[in-house]
């Protein structure tokens, strides 16, 4: 599949667009932390390569490149 260059927004996959993630802290509290991946936004900017993959398996991008 070909997609037009630029860049293109998914929601993030590690914490499915929430921005956080559960971690259990070292007392044993479940604490939401600032998803590593989308460091918190719950989004993923990624090129027209791996938004072709992203579609392919399904994703619908959220926007993408100016055209």
């Amino acid at each position: 599949m070909s997609l037009e260059i630029g860049e293109y927004v998914f929601a993030c996959d590690e914490c499915n667009g929430s921005g956080t993630l559960p971690v259990i802290q070292p007392d044993g509290v479940l604490q939401d932390e600032d998803c590593f991946e989308c460091e918190g936004t719950g989004k993923v900017t990624v090129d027209e390569d791996d938004a072709a993959e992203k579609i392919r398996w399904g994703q619908v991008a959220l926007s993408g490149p100016l055209g």
